[in-house]
């Protein structure tokens, strides 16, 4: 159990400043892997899975992996990954405007969705709400396109003039297409997109390709709408034709699609997938989610076999001499029987918070092994620490050892900084 927290303005500095470089770093080879898992999910959806409704929308799923491949070993051990990754990596270290101008990226993007989302609830908040088929809805004056909005409490809105217009069982199936983007999740697929267009906002197709998202779902939701309506293919692409002439008819500038396409091309789209709707079974349906997210565990597994741990203890010790010759002491049995750590409890010792105990017999042979001057009196020896990554972790503990008795074991105090509550946050940081 870590003892008592240290806390201090001077570690806390340090912990913003390490954190800085640590996921700008991460976030960065992100983005550009997030060009390559594009271009896999356009491609297919485009080729193999073009017809396959279900399966295409499930190919999204692969971004969720994207925001966790920066810990790879792959970056550091494979000679091309160094030679495209490796700038990016001495950028963030050596040049902090580059990683503070990433991070501040992020942070303008994340509050610019955040604030147009902010600004269309705000203007639901005064529509009319009504009661329709048992759930509660808001009416818009403005022609707009039915669609919901808010993930934990979502409220539909619906335009007044198609309200007025469409009758009863046509003004169902509207709620009944927003109620299943509800119940798929499609509320949240959204929103995981938008943490992902903020996060890895240095790659703009994000948000270009937002609208293939949509479509897609847009998609599923149709062919999920149509067979459990009971009706055909036909009536509903009626339904959908009505719902853009009448809006067009308030407002030649407005969306022509039932859920806020941006073109004819995208109607023209949509009408062919409905027109080529075929029953489906759900049997088959969820075993395609089954096979998708085992997939997904694989590929998590694969990043996490192939990634760097939380952080890698330091084995490697360094001695000093006073003359100023260095010696790096590496991690082996020798070594650890030679020296090791034990913990003292802050309250019981305020200044210490580990001691370290040299076996001197031991550390005679170590002395030895690395052409050491055994009679040396005094020297620095550094020891202990973590690597989160290569060239990322944190500073090393350091004791000054008087050599020159002849005690079979000396036991030196220290203050342990990993100890401190924030050098043990950023240690445990993923």
């Amino acid at each position: 159990m870590m003892p008592e927290a240290q806390w201090s303005v001077s570690s806390f500095l340090w912990f913003l400043e390490q954190c800085r470089v640590y996921f700008s770093i991460q976030l960065g080879r992100c983005v550009l892997f997030s060009f390559v898992a594009l271009f896999v999910v356009l491609i297919l959806r485009r080729s193999v899975l073009k017809k396959r409704i279900f399966l295409k929308g499930m190919a999204w799923s692969l971004f969720l992996a994207v925001p966790f491949v920066g810990k790879l070993e792959l970056f550091y051990n494979n000679a091309l990954m160094c030679r495209l990754f490796l700038w990016w990596n001495n950028g963030c270290v050596r040049f902090p405007a580059i990683s503070y101008g990433y991070l501040l990226g992020i942070a303008v993007s994340g509050v610019t969705i955040f604030r147009q989302h902010r600004k269309l609830k705000g203007q639901i908040k005064h529509m009319t709400p009504k009661e329709i088929d048992g759930e509660k809805i808001y009416v818009s004056e403005i022609p707009v396109t039915p669609f919901t909005v808010g993930v934990f409490r979502p409220k539909v809105v619906v335009p007044k003039v198609m309200e007025d217009t469409f009758e009863a069982e046509e003004l169902k199936t509207v709620l009944l297409h927003e109620r299943t983007h509800i119940r798929l999740g499609h509320l949240w697929v959204y929103l995981l997109w938008d943490i992902l267009r903020a996060l890895l906002w240095m790659n703009p197709l994000l948000t270009c390709c937002m609208r293939y998202l949509k479509e897609d779902m847009e998609d599923i939701c149709d062919r999920v709408v149509i067979q459990k309506k009971d009706g055909s293919a036909y009536e509903y692409g009626q339904m959908l034709l009505k719902s853009v002439k009448l809006l067009k008819a308030q407002d030649a500038g407005m969306p022509v699609t039932l859920v806020g396409e941006k073109d004819y091309q995208d109607l023209k789209h949509r009408i062919i997938k409905i027109s080529e709707y075929k029953p489906y079974r759900i049997p088959e349906i969820v075993l395609s989610c089954t096979v998708c997210i085992l997939l997904l565990f694989g590929i998590f597994s694969l990043i996490k076999q192939g990634s760097y741990p939380r952080y890698m203890a330091n084995r490697t010790m360094c001695l000093l001499t006073e003359s100023g010759e260095l010696f790096m002491l590496y991690d082996s049995n020798t070594l650890q029987d030679a020296v090791s750590e034990e913990s003292v409890p802050l309250e019981s010792v305020p200044l210490e918070s580990g001691r370290l105990c040299i076996d001197r017999e031991v550390f005679q042979k170590v002395l030895e092994e690395y052409g050491i001057d055994g009679n040396i009196e005094n020297f620095w020896l550094g020891f202990g620490g973590y690597m989160k990554m290569p060239g990322i972790g944190t500073t090393i503990n350091s004791v000054y050892v008087d050599y020159g008795g002849q005690e079979t074991e000396l036991t030196i105090p220290y203050e342990n900084r990993e100890d401190d509550f924030w050098e043990h946050l950023f240690k445990n940081l993923p």
